[in-house]
C-alpha cells in the first residue's frame, strides 16, 4: 500500500508537469522542494546497502548516495533506487565527507543513514515530529546481535546510543572537526524522539578481527577506537528482544540471509523489564515535550 501511494503520487506530480509544459509552452517545470532527502555514504557495502535503501525508499523524496570508491556491487544495487550517486575520495575525515553529502541534498529535511543500517516500522511516527518546531530529531539505535531471536545488545555503550540523524536542511547545520563519530553543529533545538529506531547490522556482518581492525583505525584517526562499542566480547554485556520490527519484506529478507553472524544471548528478566519500562517513559516524555514546547 505504501508503494502504491508513492507511485501514484509520483505519477500525479509528473502528469501536472507535462500538462503545464504543454499548455503554457514552458521549458522545464520547477518542481516544489522535496520534503525528505536521505543521505547514505558507501564504500564496498554490497552485503548491507540493499536493506538500507529498501527501508527508506517508501519515505524518501530523494536518495543521495555518496561513494568513496566501491569495487563490489554496491553502486549496481544503489542504481536500482536512485540516480543521484556522487563520488568523493575519502580523506580520512568523516565530517567533511558528510558535509559534502549534505550539500547535495535538496529536501527540507535530511535523514542521514549509514550503509549498514536500516529503519523500522515506526519511522512514519518519527517523521510526524518534524512539524513540531525542532531543528534536529535524534533516534535511538539497536545494535543487533541476533536475527533469528531478534535481539540487541544492552550496555551503556550500545543502548540507547542516540543518533542525530534527522536534521533541517539549514546551511547553519554542519559537521565539525571530529574525524570519527563526527559532531553536528548548530542543531538546537533538538528532540530525543522515542518513536522509531535505527537498526545497526555491523556486528552481524563483521567478525571480531574485522571489528578490532576498525577500532584500531578509528583510534589512529582520532585517538579513540571505542572498543566498548565495537568489541562487546571483551566486556560484560546483556541482550534483550527488540521492541520494534522492520517492515515485513525487510524482516523476511534478513531472515533468508544466512551470512549473518549470531552472538550468544545473555538475557536477564529484570534488565529486560527495566528497559521496557524506560522505553514507555521515554515515549511519554517525547510527547510531553512536544506538547509543552520546551
Amino acid at each position: 500500500m505504501k508503494e502504491y501511494k508513492r507511485i501514484s503520487s509520483c505519477l500525479v506530480r509528473g502528469g501536472i508537469c507535462v500538462i503545464v509544459k504543454e499548455i503554457f509552452n514552458v521549458g522545464d517545470f520547477i518542481m516544489p522542494q522535496p520534503f525528505l532527502s536521505v543521505l547514505i555514504l558507501t564504500k564496498n557495502n554490497q552485503r548491507s546497502i540493499n536493506y538500507a535503501l529498501m527501508s527508506v525508499q517508501p519515505y524518501a523524496d530523494e536518495i543521495i548516495v555518496l561513494d568513496s570508491g566501491s569495487q563490489d556491487k554496491t553502486l549496481e544495487i544503489a542504481n536500482r533506487y536512485t540516480d543521484k550517486i556522487y563520488f568523493r575520495e575519502f580523506e580520512g575525515h568523516f565530517g567533511r565527507q558528510k558535509n559534502y553529502g549534505l550539500s547535495k541534498c535538496t529536501g527540507k529535511w535530511i535523514f542521514i543513514l549509514d550503509s549498514d543500517e536500516f529503519i523500522g516500522e515506526n519511522f512514519a511516527t518519527t517523521l510526524k515530529y518534524l512539524h513540531s518546531g525542532f531543528k534536529c530529531i535524534t533516534m535511538p539505535r539497536y545494535h543487533i546481535c541476533s536475527i533469528s531471536q531478534w535481539s540487541h545488545f544492552v550496555t551503556k555503550a550500545h543502548y540507547y546510543d542516540w543518533q542525530k540523524r534527522l536534521i533541517k536542511n539549514d546551511s547553519n547545520i554542519f559537521y565539525g572537526n571530529n574525524k570519527v563519530h563526527e559532531n553536528l553543529q548548530n542543531y538546537s533545538p533538538r528532540l530525543h524522539c522515542a518513536a522509531g529506531h535505527i537498526f545497526h547490522l555491523d556486528f552481524l556482518l563483521h567478525d571480531y578481527t574485522a571489528r578490532a581492525k576498525k577500532s584500531a583505525f578509528y583510534d589512529h584517526l582520532a585517538g579513540g577506537g571505542y572498543p566498548q562499542l565495537y568489541l562487546p566480547e571483551n566486556y560484560p554485556y546483556y541482550t534483550m528482544p527488540m521492541q520494534e520490527l522492520p517492515e515485513p519484506d525487510i524482516l523476511q529478507a534478513l531472515r533468508r540471509d544466512k551470512s549473518f553472524r549470531e552472538f550468544e544471548l545473555r538475557e536477564n528478566y529484570f534488565i529486560t523489564l527495566r528497559e521496557c519500562c524506560k522505553w514507555k517513559v521515554r515515549q511519554a516524555a517525547t510527547s510531553l515535550r512536544v506538547v509543552l514546547k520546551f
